[in-house]
């Protein structure tokens, strides 16, 4: 009987989208900033992810389990800017920069053992401009 835990499932994870409308008159447009909080417990990776006593699947273990993280993304959003039939927007993805693995592929228990990791995307920051016909 393995004592592992279930792969590719965090045993908690939470999500907050909290929302603010700033209070300004309906002809300057809607204007809203909005922050997206990801919060994840550590994962397994690899089906075999503690020790269970067998000297070959026992090299499997540091490889096979991801550290929790928190994940903060940054939107605010200003729709029909002065009344016009434009909108626009500025974003932060990974706002604090966190670094954090979302998948590995473990081949330890082989005879070429490696560890491989794909890490989650950097802060990237951008903007959006849209028309509405």
């Amino acid at each position: 009987m393995s004592n592992s835990d279930f792969p590719n499932t965090p045993e908690h994870q939470l999500t907050v989208a909290p929302k603010f409308k700033f209070p300004v008159p309906d002809d300057i447009g809607e204007v809203s900033f909005l922050a997206n909080i990801y919060a994840r417990s550590k994962i397994a990776f690899d089906p075999i992810n503690k020790p269970n006593g067998n000297p070959i699947t026992d090299l499997s273990p540091p490889g096979a389990i991801g550290a929790g993280y928190t994940r903060v993304d940054l939107r605010l959003d200003w729709k029909r800017v002065a009344g016009s039939q434009f909108s626009a927007a500025l974003f932060m993805r990974n706002a604090f920069d966190e670094e954090y693995i979302v998948g590995s592929n473990n081949q330890l228990p082989t005879q070429f053992a490696s560890v491989s990791y794909l890490y989650g995307e950097p802060r990237t920051f951008g903007g959006e401009i849209r028309f509405d016909f």
